[in-house]
């Protein structure tokens, strides 16, 4: 472990470079990939090249929840968000309690579940411009070939962008129908979920009132 010389007296340059030759000498051994990472991020602020190292590191066998952290923590510099969730993920299945890693993932959660609400919104709205709309028959509860289409479309992008929830809204012309609307917007949501496997939890079924027939979603 060369970090414990060099580096301990504040001579961070002999220790990247005494970091590089150990590697020219047994370039499998993973854990030196991390301590060479930790220095050229925290110390050169090179977070890119320790991305790599720490990559090439994990490659080799050092997996533990601080290698995922520190990368994680790489990417958020770089404002890498959804790869830096991914890794905190991993380090989060490996320690659940790292005070660290929690901290990290609470941090990164919402920037990218309020990213992944943004651009579901606009795949969601530029999907379904291009099919009918989404509306039952009067008086039924029924879905036709046109309305499983445009479902089948937002199964497709519930599935693309795991954090955010869907909120199903059935809107009818008549104040007095608001529940008949939304237990058609829970008929949608019980397809979304049996032809994409999306948890139930993750949709709310709504009722409303507008000037057209018609079923909206709206992402969470």
């Amino acid at each position: 472990y060369v970090y414990h010389h060099s580096s301990k007296y504040g001579n961070t340059q002999a220790a990247l470079d005494e970091y590089n030759s150990s590697l020219e000498c047994d370039s499998s051994y993973g854990p030196t990939y991390k301590q060479l990472a930790d220095l050229l991020q925290y110390k050169f602020n090179d977070y890119q090249k320790a991305i790599q190292m720490y990559s090439t590191g994990i490659g080799n066998n050092s997996t533990d929840a601080d290698t995922y952290n520190n990368r994680a923590e790489a990417q958020m510099k770089l404002k890498n968000y959804e790869a830096a969730l991914k890794d905190l993920e991993i380090a989060k299945g490996k320690q659940p309690n790292n005070t660290k890693v929690k901290k990290n993932y609470s941090e990164v959660r919402p920037v990218v579940q309020e990213v992944q609400r943004k651009e579901a919104q606009t795949a969601i709205t530029e999907a379904l411009a291009k099919l009918p709309t989404i509306q039952f028959a009067a008086n039924e509860a029924k879905l036709d070939n046109e309305d499983v289409q445009g479902l089948n479309v937002v199964a497709e992008i519930m599935n693309k962008y795991t954090l955010i929830r869907l909120r199903v809204i059935g809107v009818t012309t008549k104040q007095k129908l608001i529940p008949l609307a939304e237990s058609r917007a829970a008929i949608c949501i019980e397809y979304i979920n049996k032809v994409g496997g999306i948890d139930a939890s993750r949709m709310e079924p709504v009722g409303s009132y507008g000037n057209q027939k018609a079923t909206k979603f709206e992402p969470l």
